[in-house]
């Protein structure tokens, strides 16, 4: 009972900002979506992941904001910080490793871009909700 609740408490952290889930209808994005899910530990490349949709660079970037909401690289750093918000509250690995993880060589561009998309900074972040 008390793990449950502990699972409860942290999904519920998870949910006050969870946003609908896009309904992509184009597949060339699709695949494009299931790559980056699988790779969200890698640098993101828009070259490799226009060749995967088999689009041009920029008709990639158009038609991908146009059915994702955002740019590429928009969806893969907020992926990646939501990603990185479970690590920081599950597990007790120093921010600067978080970073590397998610293939950000600067860590302190992954702490001032944290800090943009949640409104703290990755260590504030844990403390806030590791109690």
């Amino acid at each position: 009972v008390e793990s449950r609740g502990i699972v409860y408490q942290l999904i519920a952290r998870f949910l006050k900002d969870a946003k609908p889930k896009v309904e992509v209808n184009d597949n060339r994005i699709q695949k494009v979506l299931s790559h980056i899910r699988k790779n969200i530990y890698k640098t993101a490349d828009i070259d490799s992941l226009a060749a995967i949709s088999c689009l041009s660079k920029d008709h990639f970037i158009r038609l991908f904001k146009k059915e994702v909401g955002n740019t590429p690289l928009q969806y893969i750093n907020q992926k990646k910080i939501e990603k990185a918000q479970l690590i920081l509250i599950t597990e007790d690995i120093p921010v600067k490793n978080i970073a590397y993880l998610f293939a950000y060589e600067d860590h302190s561009y992954f702490n001032r871009l944290f800090k943009k998309l949640t409104g703290v900074t990755p260590q504030q972040y844990r403390e806030l909700y590791k109690k």
